[in-house]
């Protein structure tokens, strides 16, 4: 590989960087004693062999399964003496895996330990990069990938999410084709900060599933962003230190949310679930977030007041747990994720299988608050094949519901339906058989989550300047009427639209230039008499 890189890529050779063991105290090294001056030689044979073939070529390691404070010191003292090809043994960059739930509550003690040992030795300081972290709890959860964000942006570290699943998904994050869930906007979120980072304290900074945060200013564009999530119970934010020679006066406070949508349920743009136009005497601003949804991420956006007040965009909805449904001919099942984190995502640690009868039957009630369309969200578990189920709205058959296949039972989809109803109380069930004798194919199906999302109205979602990736020079600037941004010769601004079907749709942007209007976001809808399309545009982000 080495080989082939040089002689196929040599315009960027220096972008690839060699890992020659992984996990070594996992597989072929265990026993420390005995095979530490056989993992030394091995080490120093392979590092001599890629340098011959590049000298430039940065090494990565010891890249052991767990950090191994013994093992690593051993490892940098012979490597520090020994002599690999005319240099030192020493690899460029320093990694090891986090691969446990007690990562979240270890890892910053690991860090500070490794950059004392660094010192200690009179090496370093190397780059670290964590290149597996995680669990198959923690991947598209966003309450649980921030916590491991935040740890990373504390000691400025890269890192890498753990590869559990199957290729071509983004470690659990992306969707079917071109589509993205609730973990995956989390991760956008991040990959868009910019600017510097600043202090955040959370209440319990090295407990794992608790509240944490990542928190930047952006000095040149005039804003503040709060990356927070992890927690069941309301969060109060304290902000302080907003300099009113940056933040003016009056600012204005957005909370957007991004929730679990499951392993293959798309979402669409996070929703405003809290907004508002208030002042900050001394530089000092509380932000409450909403509470009860231990599984979302929060993004807090703090910027100088300007257009129109900020408003709540967040659709009416509520969400029902399949467990504490009424169940027939079917078992609930607990999926503790804390006692062992290896197990996938699943919404309150519980849910209902074994529907295998054709009596199996899934029934709850839901209030609504208005006659109109309803988005019923069904989070399930196919075991590898594509299923059914038939819906009864109130007793009466409403359709059947077909499911695409998922990994595996606890490997979750999300399928749609769109149902009327009416003002008030419904009774909802999901079953096995729509006559009561027959067993619909694939219906053994495993259930987690209703969501019931009210969808009356035309779909149209904004995207302010301020979600805008700027490039090339382009330059983002306020003034009373809003944010706007400032394109000329190769200067780029580029928006991430999502769509949640296919179809026609409409995008209209401010433009002050062209008197068209606010330049301060981009309005996207349907728009069924239109006889073009650009296909929607979704791109990956990771944390790094």
């Amino acid at each position: 590989m080495v080989r082939k890189v040089v002689r196929e890529r040599p315009a960027d050779k220096d972008r690839f960087v060699w890992v020659p063991f992984n996990e070594p105290d996992w597989i072929w090294y265990q026993d420390w004693d005995a095979l530490k001056e056989k993992f030394f030689g091995d080490w120093k044979a392979v590092v001599e062999r890629i340098r011959s073939i590049d000298p430039q070529a940065r090494i990565v390691g010891p890249n052991e399964a767990r950090y191994n404070p013994g093992r690593l010191r051993d490892f940098l003292t012979w490597a520090k003496g020994a002599t690999c090809g005319g240099g030192d043994c020493l690899p460029d960059i320093m990694a090891w895996h986090e691969l446990s739930r007690d990562s979240l509550a270890g890892y910053r003690g690991h860090h500070e330990h490794y950059r004392a040992l660094e010192r200690e030795l009179g090496i370093g300081p190397l780059p670290v990069n964590i290149d597996e972290y995680g669990n198959r709890r923690d991947m598209s959860v966003p309450g649980q990938l921030v916590q491991w964000i935040s740890m990373f942006e504390d000691t400025k570290v890269d890192a890498d999410m753990a590869y559990w699943t199957y290729a071509g998904n983004l470690d659990d994050h992306a969707v079917r084709t071109r589509q993205a869930n609730g973990g995956w906007w989390l991760l956008k979120w991040y990959a868009d900060l910019t600017g510097e980072t600043v202090r955040a304290t959370p209440p319990h900074p090295n407990v794992p599933d608790t509240v944490q945060a990542v928190a930047a200013v952006d000095e040149p564009a005039r804003r503040g962003t709060v990356l927070a999530g992890g927690g069941a119970q309301p969060v109060r934010l304290d902000v302080t230190g907003l300099d009113p020679a940056l933040f003016g006066r009056q600012v204005d406070v957005v909370v957007s949310k991004t929730t679990w949508t499951g392993y293959e349920g798309d979402a669409l743009k996070p929703p405003v679930v809290a907004a508002r136009r208030t002042t900050a005497p001394g530089g000092k601003l509380r932000v409450d977030l909403p509470g009860g949804d231990v599984m979302a991420a929060y993004r807090v956006t703090i910027v100088p007041s300007s257009g129109p007040a900020p408003a709540i965009d967040a659709p009416w909805t509520t969400s029902i747990e399949a467990e504490s449904a009424t169940l027939a001919s079917a078992q609930a099942y607990d999926q503790d994720t804390t006692a062992d984190p290896q197990k996938y995502a699943t919404s309150g640690k519980r849910d209902v299988g074994s529907m295998n009868q054709p009596g199996s039957a899934v029934t709850f009630s839901v209030t609504v608050p208005r006659d109109g369309r309803y988005r019923l969200g069904i989070h399930h578990g196919t075991n590898k094949v594509p299923g059914r189920h038939a819906l009864f709205v109130d007793g009466a058959l409403d359709r059947l519901v077909q499911y695409s296949a998922t990994l595996g039972w606890t490997y979750r989809g999300r399928t749609d339906v769109e149902i009327e109803l009416t003002a008030g109380t419904h009774r909802l069930s999901l079953r096995t058989s729509a006559d009561g004798t027959t067993l619909l194919p694939g219906s053994d199906i495993t259930l987690d989550r209703f969501d019931l999302t009210e969808i009356t109205g035309p779909a149209r979602a904004a995207y302010p300047a301020d979600e805008a990736r700027l490039s090339g020079g382009a330059r983002l600037t306020r003034s009373g009427a809003g944010p706007a941004i400032t394109l000329g010769g190769g200067a780029r601004a580029t928006f991430f639209v999502a769509a949640g079907q296919d179809g026609y749709h409409d995008l209209t942007g401010g433009d002050e230039e062209r008197g068209a209007g606010a330049p301060a976001e981009v309005m996207a809808g349907p728009a069924p008499e239109r006889v073009s399309r650009a296909p929607p545009e979704s791109r990956a982000s990771s944390a790094g």
